[in-house]
């Protein structure tokens, strides 16, 4: 008998019995599967000659040739980059990427935080450098009475330049809060259709510039438009 034959016969089906069943099948059915499976019988002779207090020598040779061939397991050589794709492997790969999430998640968490001074009162200046302005934004009905923008940690000053679109100043001036009222001179100068440019800029105590904003545009809408 050829070793492909021999390896086809040993071969089990899903209808094998198991161990326990192989010394006492109950059914016919088993009792026929067993009468014609090469590898039941193996299995069964194996395990008589087990329990068996005597053995000749032939049965002996055949049981372990038998023996042999259902030990002989082949041996699956994994190359080097599918072991990166191992379940430990990934496993420890998903809990570093989790934990950096988690890293960034936090530092992102930090980033936004408000930020708040020394006298107690929250600063919703989340950037550091820039000045967010509030008002006036785009078209208004009429002249703005106020500048007014976010504070900034640790400015002492704010300084507010309005400004011509070809950026030369038309009035400036600085003030320890975040909102400046505008004098009726400087109103008068921001009629109706005319496009004016204004930004603010953050002082220390020292007098040195810590942050600044965009120049942002407005205009007091022209009379059609009201």
């Amino acid at each position: 008998m050829s070793e492909e034959i021999l390896r086809r016969a040993l071969k089990p089906t899903p209808v094998c019995l198991t161990e326990e069943r192989l010394l006492a099948p109950e059914t016919d059915i088993e009792k026929q599967h067993v009468a014609s499976c090469a590898r039941c019988q193996a299995e069964l002779k194996l395990m008589n000659q087990f329990f068996s207090e005597e053995s000749t020598p032939e049965e002996e040779k055949i049981v372990n040739g038998i023996a042999r061939q259902l030990k002989r397991k082949p041996v699956v050589r994994i190359p080097g980059w599918k072991s990166w794709f191992t379940l430990p492997r990934l496993s420890a790969i998903s809990l570093a990427m989790a934990s950096l999430l988690v890293v960034v998640s936090l530092r992102m968490t930090m980033h936004e935080a408000p930020v708040v001074d020394e006298s107690g009162s929250t600063v919703s200046n989340f950037r550091s450098g820039v000045v967010k302005l509030i008002a006036p934004l785009g078209d208004v009905v009429v002249a703005p009475q106020a500048f007014t923008w976010e504070a900034v940690a640790n400015a002492a000053r704010y300084r507010v330049n309005l400004l011509e679109v070809d950026q030369n100043i038309v009035w400036n001036a600085e003030i320890n809060t975040f909102s400046m009222v505008i004098p009726e001179a400087v109103r008068a100068k921001m009629v109706p259709a005319k496009t004016l440019l204004w930004q603010v800029e953050a002082l220390d105590a020292s007098g040195k510039v810590i942050a600044s904003s965009v120049p942002e545009r407005f205009r007091v809408a022209p009379i059609g438009d009201k």
